[in-house]
């Protein structure tokens, strides 16, 4: 059946690819009351989101009246949900609180809640007062006819996936998580992974959820789509710990079957789920690989010194670590012949070879003297110009100066096994701190524990702070975290309680305080690409440029040149 459908200026071609037969006496439509019309070429249109999933509480009612006699004109309106009423093979949804009058059938029903579309308007339940009406649930598209249900609703909700990864302006409005686990963006994410995989046959779908399920229930739906397996067990009824665990064991089976065009997109998907739920451990497990000895994982090392006479020129040096204690230097200079800008132009280029030995999710250490810790390292982009190191890998730095220096191993040692058995015990360093050298070390001599040093502004931005850094660098501290950035309302002496570098602090604490030491890479990682999405959220705005600290002492870097020319004191003579 042909029709035309509407959109703005548009009239366009639509075809009815599904639609619900009249059987039997009454006015109303045979359950569900529901067509899907296929548009051929369509304008370019938003898509609300719909939700299959029961409604509940406020909802806003939109449809077209001709009520103030100027033709049909959009009418919104608030209604209550108000029970359901059984209806041929299914149930229609009451609401209440407003006159359904002539041309609002049709129109869609927006829950709150989830910020979805989960009904279209059907009936009134009595015109001329103000009783509401019925509407006819999203998930009803499941009684079309069964013939082509699967493969209707399938396309359909394909689409719609699709439509919601490629566009997040619906995903932005809607506040709450899904199920109270999943974020919106995860979600719309996730089905837009899940709408790119091969359909598998209920059976499938079925052992997957049974090997996966956080209870003994069967699932309350027919699974049919790789979406129904994710909502099925979401829905289960267990402790919220194993319905997270559900979610993770469910994605996983999921990577190894998933086309190569997003496999590694799932990969991250999962990574950055288990990392928010502090589940790496658990996902480690699932992976059985905690370490990786194929050389498919590993270290890229980048190491740049300052020569021993010309400290204005770099020796760089570029090497490979898998896993299994293997080492290969696939670049080094003779000589400090560089300038900066040209050393970082030739580790760019070298990154491009370094991670081709090691595919999958290599780990990137810049290992540089502290005078070098505000440097951009983590914005290098050598694979894809939109796409930077910092992004796509786990970036850290390392303090060169200490892999020489024997006197802070034993203190080095002591704080990093700290903060690898026990919750991590953090220094923040505040904008206008200016602790002596000497009351810091003292500070820190009384904290043996203390494994974390945090500034809320860039190192070099403030003399006292540079200090404190090298102080806390020297008694051993392994994991720093910073931002490049001063802090403009200190700098501007304005007394601001709500300043750039404690909206950092807040932000940012988060990180170093949830989850394991193991996953502070991540972490880092997932929080950089936050920033740099299209609407990141407004306390990631103040983490732009944030730098990580990961200094593991277990894993020795192996020094190329001594960091700085020994100073020179002419002898003394007698006379």
């Amino acid at each position: 059946m042909i029709v035309e459908v509407g959109w703005h200026e548009h009239v366009l071609a639509g075809t009815v690819a599904d639609r619900t037969p009249h059987v039997g006496p009454g006015s109303l439509w045979s359950f569900p009351d529901l067509a899907v019309v296929q548009v051929t070429d369509p304008p370019d249109h938003p898509c609300a989101w719909l939700c299959d999933v029961p409604p509940s509480g406020d909802l806003v009612v939109l449809g077209h009246s001709a009520t103030l006699g100027e033709g049909l004109r959009l009418r919104a309106a608030d209604a209550r949900l108000g029970g359901w009423h059984d209806f041929g093979r299914g149930h229609l949804w009451q609401f209440t609180g407003l006159e359904v009058v002539p041309g609002m059938s049709g129109g869609p029903v927006l829950d709150l809640a989830v910020g979805a579309v989960c009904g279209i308007v059907t009936t009134t339940v009595g015109e001329g007062a103000d009783r509401g009406g019925y509407f006819v649930p999203v998930e009803a598209l499941r009684q079309l006819a069964p013939q082509a249900q699967r493969q209707r609703r399938r396309d359909l909700l394909t689409a719609h996936d699709r439509f919601h990864h490629r566009h997040g302006s619906w995903t932005q409005q809607r506040g709450a998580a899904v199920g109270c686990h999943v974020l919106p963006t995860e979600e719309a994410e996730l089905l837009g992974l899940l709408a790119e995989l091969t359909p598998t046959d209920p059976d499938e779908l079925l052992s997957i959820y049974a090997r996966c399920r956080a209870d003994n229930r069967p699932p309350a739906i027919l699974l049919t789509a790789h979406r129904d397996l994710f909502y099925a067990l979401l829905d289960s009824a267990g402790p919220p710990a194993r319905v997270v665990r559900s979610v993770l064991e469910m994605a996983h089976h999921l990577v190894a079957d998933a086309p190569q065009t997003v496999r590694q997109e799932l990969y991250d998907w999962l990574t950055a789920f288990a990392a928010r739920h502090n589940q790496l451990s658990l996902l480690r497990t699932l992976r059985q690989v905690a370490t990786v000895v194929d050389g498919t994982e590993g270290v890229v090392s980048v190491q740049i010194v300052p020569g021993n006479t010309q400290v204005q020129r770099f020796r760089l040096t570029v090497a490979v670590q898998d896993d299994a204690g293997g080492h290969q230097v696939l670049y080094q200079d003779p000589d400090a012949v560089h300038t900066l800008a040209e050393v970082m132009q030739t580790a760019g280029d070298q990154l491009r070879s370094a991670l081709s030995w090691l595919a999958g999710n290599p780990l990137i250490e810049f290992v540089v003297p502290v005078e070098l810790f505000d440097e951009p390292f983590d914005e290098l982009a050598p694979t894809r110009p939109y796409l930077t190191v910092g992004r796509k890998y786990r970036t850290v730095l390392r303090d060169y100066d200490r892999q020489t220096d024997d006197l802070a191993r034993y203190d080095w040692q002591q704080r990093w096994q700290a903060a690898s058995t026990s919750p991590a015990d953090i220094r923040w360093i505040t904008c206008k701190e200016n602790l002596t050298q000497v009351e810091f070390s003292a500070e820190l001599e009384q904290r043996p524990y203390t494994s974390v040093i945090a500034l809320t502004r860039q190192p070099t931005s403030y003399t006292p702070i540079t200090d404190m850094l090298r102080v806390a660098l020297e008694s051993g501290l392994p994991i720093g975290l910073w931002r490049r950035g001063t802090c403009p309302e200190h700098d501007r002496a304005v007394e601001d309680m709500d300043c750039t570098g404690k909206r950092f602090h807040k932000a940012s604490h988060p990180i170093l305080v949830d989850g394991e030491i193991s996953g502070l890479p991540e972490a880092v990682r997932q929080l950089r690409n936050r920033i740099a999405g299209q609407c990141p959220a407004p306390g990631d705005r103040d983490c732009h440029g944030v730098v990580l600290l990961y200094d593991d002492p277990t894993r020795a870097v192996r020094p190329v040149a001594p960091l700085r020319q020994p100073s020179y004191h002419p002898l003394e003579t007698s006379s």
